[in-house]
Formats: structure tokens, sequence, C-alpha cells
């Protein structure tokens, strides 16, 4: 079952349901705001109707009554007593509050979740290694769906990321090179991305890139 918390969501831009269906990263605040919830929100529209579900770490619940009016979004968790929200699209992000029938309330915001296919293509990229080392590399990347496939291009040749995943702004792969593994984590943001990595033998080093 969602957690009081865990219970946010999303809301319009313009007046078609369709501007707000696919899904959408949400950060959902405690009262207190001493702490934070991250959940995914996904939304469809069928028949001129919209309906979705909200996820988070103790399963998936099904949004009731969801209603669009302007730039408004409404709709109820049923989850614990049941919790209602209300949503506005703010500068292409979804901003309100959750409010349990009980009185709790807190502020919720939501993002949409990057396409996978949105980072498909040659990217250039710079890492810095703790101890100094710099390396100038590219990177090839490719989806399937939900998958990324791809390869890292460097002056000593090229290797096959493996384990490619995008979660929301967030790219992860990892490389299997002859010392050891790589441990890939860069946040999207447009054509750029920037991160870490870890390597053998507890290698640490920062990570840039453009399109």
């Amino acid at each position: 079952m969602i957690r009081i918390s865990a219970l946010i969501l999303i809301a319009i831009g313009t007046a078609s349901a369709a501007d707000v269906t696919g899904k959408w990263n949400v950060t959902a605040t405690s009262p207190s705001g001493s702490r934070q919830y991250n959940l995914t929100l996904d939304l469809k529209e069928e028949a001129g109707k919209l309906s979705g579900t909200m996820s988070g770490p103790d399963g998936a619940v099904a949004l009731q009554d969801v209603k669009l009016e302007g730039d408004q979004l409404t709709y109820t968790v049923p989850a614990g007593s049941g919790y209602k929200i209300k949503m506005t699209l703010a500068d292409g992000s979804m901003k309100g509050t959750y409010t349990g029938n009980d009185g709790v309330t807190g502020p919720a915001v939501a993002t949409r979740a990057a396409a996978a296919s949105g980072i498909a293509g040659k990217w250039k990229a710079y890492a810095k290694a703790e101890s100094g080392r710099e390396y100038n590399v590219e990177l090839n990347l490719a989806t399937d769906n939900d998958k990324v496939t791809g390869s890292l291009i460097a002056p000593e040749g090229d290797v096959s990321i493996t384990d490619g995943k995008l979660d929301g702004d967030q790219f992860s792969f990892r490389l299997l090179l002859d010392e050891g593994a790589y441990a890939v984590k860069l946040t999207v943001a447009g054509d750029t991305m920037s991160g870490a990595y870890t390597g053998p033998g507890g290698e640490k080093g920062k990570v840039t890139a453009r399109r």
C-alpha cells in the first residue's frame, strides 16, 4: 500500500488531457519537511477520460476521481483513509499539495520522466579521476523501448556498455574492461549529462558529456 506521503501527483498544462499522459517523476515532502518520497506517476487517457496509477516502494495504486479543469488537475488516491491531490502546471512541471482525510497535508512536485529515446545519439564525454587522470571518449547510444544500448569509443578501442538504464533523468550503465568493471551514473539535462563513475581498485571520478 502506498504510504501517505507517497500519495501525490500531477497536473496539467492545458485544457487537453493528452498533455499530461505518460510517466512523471514525483517528489512528495512530509508535513514536517524532514522527509521526501520519490514516486512514479503514470497517466493515461481513454475516450476523453483520464486515469492512472502511482507507484512507490510499497507498490502501486489506481487513481480515482481524476478531473481536469483548465490547468488544475485533481484526483483521489484510495490508500489509507484516502488522499486528495490538487496540482497545477507551472513552468513545465507540476506543483501542488496532497491532503488526507485526517487533515495531514504537504507539498508535491512532478517532472515528466525522460523517454529512453531522448538520449539516443552520439555524445562527447570527458572524465577526470580523483587521481587527476583524464579521459576523452565518445558515447554512441541507441534505444530499444526502455532499454539503452551502445558503446564507448576511446583511442584504445571500443567497448559495449552493459546494464544501460534510464530512470527519469538518471542514466546508468557499466563498462566491463580487462582491468575490471566501471559503473557510471549520470543526470540528463537536455543535451548535457553529468555525474560520476567508480572503477576497479576504488577509483572514482567525475563525468560530463555533451551531445
